[in-house]
């Protein structure tokens, strides 16, 4: 069990970090472990944009419910191009964009969920 966050790396992180909270929290699967988080600043920032915290998930079922739901908002028309960054707890990343799942089918973006927020490196 990993948890790890994904923040929106749009012109309007704020706004779509809070979609992307919203969009998860609507999948029955996702709901309890789903939560804004709100990272402490840096010297350099004035306040910290909340990033959507995903906790508890594990099972194969999960990971391709998140898959799903997440390759459906980051294909969804909104006129804006919204990566998505999964950071895990050791800081690694790994950004979703539409150009890099538009094609991938669901169980592949899985495996790639599933190697980003695994324990082992």
């Amino acid at each position: 069990m990993t948890q790890f966050v994904i923040s929106a790396q749009g012109t309007d992180q704020a706004t779509d970090n809070e979609d992307l909270f919203q969009w998860l929290r609507n999948e029955p699967d996702l709901r309890t472990a789903v939560s804004l988080s709100e990272p402490q600043p840096t010297a350099e920032e004035l306040g910290a944009i909340a990033e959507v915290a995903i906790a508890a998930v594990s099972g194969g079922g999960t990971i391709t419910v998140l898959a799903s739901s997440l390759k459906t908002f980051l294909t969804q028309p909104r006129g804006l191009h919204i990566v998505l960054k999964v950071t895990r707890p050791d800081s690694s990343t790994v950004d979703l964009d539409v150009e890099r799942v538009r094609d991938m089918t669901v169980h592949d973006l899985a495996e790639l969920i599933k190697a980003a927020t695994s324990d082992k490196q």
